[in-house]
C-alpha cells in the first residue's frame, strides 16, 4: 500500500493535480456480455462493429435496454493491423434468448481482483495516451499486466460523435515477480 501511495504522490507531483485520466487500482466484478468478436485491421473497422452489435441485438434486447458497451482486446500484444476485439453489451439481469443462427454470442468476463483503471475522453486512436499513463503507473508501482484489457463506455455517443466518448480503460494487473 505504501508503494501505491508513494507512486500516486509522485504522479501528482510530476503531472499536476487530479485529472479525469488518473490511474486507480480496484476490483472489477464479473460481467455477462451479448457480444460480437472479430479480428479487425484497424480502429475504424473496430468502431464499425459497434453498429453491427446495435443492429444484431435489436430483436434480442428491449429497445431502451440501458446496457453498457464493453470492448475487450483479446490480443496479448497491441497489433495495429490485426486487432482481436470483442464488443458487447454488459447484460446485468437481462437474459436474452440468442438463436444459434445469430452472429452474436453470450460470453462471460471473469471478475478481476486487481484492475488498473483510467478514464479517457475521445477517439480510440487516442487511447495510447491513457495506456501510456497506465504503463508508467504500473512500472512505478511494481505491477505487471495480467490479462486482456477492457474498455467500458461510460458515455456512448452517436456514431458520428465518437470524439465525445467517455471510456474507462481497464487493465488486469498483478505484482511483478
Amino acid at each position: 500500500r505504501l508503494r501505491h501511495i508513494e507512486t500516486r504522490i509522485a504522479q501528482i507531483e510530476s503531472e499536476g493535480m487530479l485529472s479525469a485520466d488518473d490511474v486507480v487500482l480496484r476490483a472489477e466484478p464479473a460481467r455477462r456480455l451479448l457480444s460480437l468478436r472479430r479480428t479487425v485491421a484497424s480502429f475504424a473497422e473496430g468502431r464499425s462493429m459497434i453498429g453491427a452489435l446495435r443492429e444484431h441485438s435489436r430483436g434480442l434486447l428491449p429497445r431502451h435496454h440501458g446496457c453498457t458497451l464493453v470492448a475487450v482486446a483479446h490480443s496479448p500484444q497491441f497489433e495495429a493491423d490485426e486487432i482481436d476485439v470483442e464488443f458487447g453489451w454488459s447484460l446485468g439481469d437481462l437474459r436474452p434468448d440468442v438463436p444459434k443462427s445469430s452472429v452474436l454470442a453470450l460470453s462471460a468476463l471473469p471478475a478481476v481482483e486487481r484492475m488498473a483503471v483510467c478514464v479517457r475522453v475521445g477517439m480510440p486512436e487516442d487511447a495510447h495516451l491513457a495506456t501510456d499513463k497506465i504503463g508508467r503507473f504500473l512500472a512505478a508501482a511494481g505491477e505487471t499486466l495480467a490479462g486482456p484489457s477492457r474498455e467500458v463506455f461510460l458515455h456512448l455517443p452517436p456514431p458520428e460523435r465518437m470524439s465525445d466518448a467517455v471510456v474507462e480503460m481497464q487493465f488486469p494487473v498483478s505484482a511483478a515477480g
